[in-house]
């Protein structure tokens, strides 16, 4: 996985009303950037998100919705969007002013993104027939500079749906060209009926023109000799990853889940034998496989072997694995149901020097979903995502797109496939499904005024600023305020007050040195820290504090706050703050 550049802004000055405030931490809030929403009832935008980054350097964020009526006006086709941010709203650059759409109806166009290194977009529609096999599928390759199609695979067989997962793996092959591969989950049944389809996986070379398979790997169907109920598939082809050489010999490797068996294989091209082979498997909970990610070498000391994360949603599992051993890093429990259905590499958040993770949990909520970024580095918590919209099923799809807002972290981006929103054209009408995709960013900019502190007596971590549930808004009655990067188990306040101060306090003289209150304030009732995470450790607990905005607030109201953490055990007057926040109400939540 490529490493991002992480340079660190400037601390901001803070000067209270005796002395400068000195040891405050640099200040992170998180805030939405914007949404995407789908164009049509059951277009289940933010199916699948992802990025690409161009030669030029700039990156472009993507968005399926694989239920999309085509500008055709083909119904169920499946369009993929291509988004920049340009003056704090999500655009299209040139030349995707009429996104990308597929030419079949029912063919499932944008279920599965994925970007290159080399400005390439790869797209799958899984659900498309190619004579003269059927429900075959088909992947393309986008050139992003210029918009067009430069390579097109059609599924070898019959019902294996290419494309089900798709992603660029790197020059495999040594002819300077980034290779893919495509996942195949329903393919590749033999025998009769009691043989089922172990699912496949394809090695592309993604060379300019219709391209075929280079190599598969075929999934195991399981054999049941006396009644064919029992019969049942590893479906391998479902989540696909990049993962890097992890045996030393040059080779780029690729991790493929296989969800059914709760395991994942790690394979590799030979070249001596034009095949693909199985380096090794590591098995874990129920369903482990179901989404994986390569990551950059987290092994405590370095191995300089890439290491990989994958979801077990079933278990409510994230484990995060040695690519070397398969030995477990790192595990992440979910308290929320599906925690873990998709997980995605966010690069550095927390400027520690190591990518860290986005999890999603698309049924948590009753339905609404939540998506949680956590430090791969320390285990902590930096921030939650919520769904705000019943049955809406947010962190379907995560993914993450490099730097728009200048902090050098990337940005996150998650999918609401299942979100019910209003017809634009018919105002009151809803779009049951219509889906939305979100874009949020951890960095706190210019709306920060006084940065947060975590005195040396405390625990020494910095409550994080978080707007879940997106911006306030007239009317948005599930609004709320939270803190993530927490102690689990302690109290916080929400200071929250119509104004910043023009000279924050320091609050050194009542046992708090380094902090300076920094919001005309009034308090509110003390909230309970908890976590996403079962049996947390510190750091990976939050405070979430609803606050409805009522229907008559004026557009363009200004509120600020700072949340105060108590860290237990600590002498005089205990605690941490978060960073001093404004935020404005706006027409729209997200």
């Amino acid at each position: 996985m490529p490493t991002m550049s992480n340079p660190r802004r400037p601390r901001d000055l803070v000067f209270p009303l005796a002395l400068l405030v000195t040891a405050a931490s640099e200040a992170r809030a998180q805030f939405p950037l914007g949404k995407l929403e789908g164009s049509n009832p059951e277009a289940r935008m933010g199916t699948a998100v992802g990025s690409t980054t161009l030669r030029s350097g700039a990156s472009y964020a993507l968005f399926g919705a694989p239920g999309a009526n085509a500008a055709t006006g083909l119904p169920n086709t499946g369009t993929v969007s291509v988004r920049v941010l340009a003056n704090g709203t999500l655009v299209s650059p040139a030349p995707f002013f009429l996104g990308l759409s597929g030419t079949a109806t029912g063919a499932a166009f944008g279920a599965r993104l994925g970007g290159s290194r080399d400005g390439r977009i790869v797209i799958g529609a899984p659900r498309a027939s190619v004579a003269p096999a059927s429900n075959n599928g088909v992947v393309i390759v986008v050139d992003a500079s210029t918009g067009r199609t430069t390579s097109t695979m059609h599924g070898p067989s019959s019902g294996e749906q290419a494309g089900h997962a798709v992603g660029f793996v790197g020059d495999v092959d040594g002819n300077l060209i980034d290779d893919i591969v495509v996942g195949a989950p329903f393919g590749y049944g033999v025998g009769s009926c009691c043989w089922t389809a172990g699912g496949g996986v394809h090695l592309v070379d993604a060379s300019p023109g219709l391209v075929t398979p280079t190599a598969t790997f075929m999934g195991v169907g399981v054999y049941c000799p006396w009644h064919c109920s029992g019969a049942y598939s590893e479906s391998l082809g479902h989540a696909l990853a990049a993962l890097g050489d992890v045996n030393g010999n040059g080779r780029l490797d690729c991790l493929a889940g296989s969800r059914l068996l709760n395991r994942t294989r790690i394979l590799e091209w030979d070249p001596a034998t034009a095949t693909l082979v199985e380096l090794r498997g590591d098995t874990g909970p129920a369903s482990f496989g179901t989404c994986v990610v390569g990551l950059e070498d987290l092994s405590v000391p370095p191995d300089g072997v890439p290491d990989y994360a994958a979801g077990a949603p079933d278990a409510r599992i994230v484990r995060v694995l040695d690519g070397a051993t398969g030995a477990v890093l790192r595990s992440f429990v979910g308290v929320d149901n599906s925690f873990g259905s998709a997980i995605a590499a966010i690069g550095d958040q927390d400027g520690r020097g190591r990518g860290d993770l986005l999890i999603g949990a698309p049924a948590a909520l009753a339905g609404m979903g939540s998506a949680f970024a956590f430090s791969v580095e320390t285990g902590n918590l930096l921030g939650i995502v919520a769904g705000s919209i019943p049955g809406e099923a947010l962190g379907t799809a995560v993914g993450a797109v490099a730097d728009w807002t200048g902090d050098g972290r990337p940005e996150l981006l998650i999918g609401a496939p299942l979100a019910t929103i209003d017809d634009p054209n018919a105002p009151g009408t809803p779009m049951p499904n219509a889906g939305r995709a979100l874009v949020v960013t951890l960095d706190c900019g210019a709306r920060c005024s006084v940065p947060g502190c975590a005195p040396t007596p405390t625990s020494g971590l910095v409550p994080r600023f978080a707007l879940p549930r997106g911006n306030a808004s007239p009317g948005h009655s599930v609004f709320e305020v939270a803190a993530a990067e927490l102690a689990p188990g302690t109290q916080a306040l929400l200071l929250l007050g119509a104004s910043a101060l023009s000279i924050p306090i320091d609050l050194g003289a009542i046992g708090m040195p380094g902090c300076a209150l920094g919001v005309d304030w009034f308090l509110s009732p003390a909230v309970a820290t908890g976590s996403p995470i079962v049996g947390a450790s510190s750091g990976q607990g939050s405070a979430r504090y609803p606050l409805p905005i009522p229907s008559g607030i004026p557009l363009g109201t200004d509120l600020h706050a700072q949340w105060f953490v108590f860290d237990l055990g600590v002498p005089i007057f205990p605690g941490a703050l978060s960073a001093a926040t404004k935020f404005t109400v706006l027409a729209s939540p997200y």
